[in-house]
């Protein structure tokens, strides 16, 4: 069994394969995944830097997606305790370390943030982690690995958003971990130098 997050579910909703392969490890998530992926699903595609039939498709993969939804009293207690313990303001990401702690599973996430904290208290892995071979390497839509190193068009999608929606809203913080990771890189924004002054006053 697997606690996946919202970070580690758009990154594999991409995906024509969506959660498919990672169906054998019985995954499940706090109810809150499902409405943190929706609504960065529906921003992005408002704001026309994800297509409707894009957009719809990642949705309807979601709903499909073969994951347990958990939500009780004794799970937002936990994440309220765990979220002061790691010195977080909000519990949102706390929930998926308290779902993996009360199971005592692994959380797959792509958020660092996610990582550098909650490994002190779960054991946390990234979605490639678990994948198979087969899976991670395999065609080019549906192979997570070889994407990110492409940087494809949903990779770019998705980092170009998060630029704009820098302090705009927690409901994009997962987003903006997949937007990171895929650019480790950088994107070229051309330019160059600015001109010195005699140069901009044609001495």
């Amino acid at each position: 069994m697997l606690v996946i997050d919202a970070s580690a579910a758009l990154y594999l909703l991409a995906s024509e394969d969506g959660l498919g392969p990672l169906a054998d490890l019985a995954l499940t998530a706090p109810a809150l995944m499902w409405s943190e992926v929706t609504s960065v699903l529906n921003e992005m595609r408002w704001r026309g830097e994800l297509s409707l039939s894009l957009a719809d498709a990642m949705f309807e993969r979601l709903l499909a997606s073969p994951i347990d939804r958990h939500a009780d009293d004794e799970l937002y207690a936990e994440a309220r305790e765990i979220a002061r313990r790691l010195g977080w303001p909000k519990t949102y990401d706390a929930e998926y370390v308290a779902l993996a702690r009360k199971l005592d599973v692994r959380l797959v996430t792509r958020d660092e943030r996610i990582r550098r904290g909650a490994g002190r208290l779960v054991t946390v892995v990234g979605p490639d982690e678990v994948l198979s071979p087969v899976h991670s390497t395999g065609s080019e839509e549906g192979g997570r690995v070889l994407a990110a190193r492409r940087s494809t068009s949903m990779s770019k999608l998705v980092a170009a958003e998060i630029e704009k929606l820098v302090g705009e809203g927690e409901s994009y913080q997962r987003a903006k971990a997949v937007a990171r990771a895929h650019m480790s890189k950088g994107f070229h924004l051309g330019g160059g130098p600015p001109p010195d002054r005699d140069a901009i006053h044609d001495r």
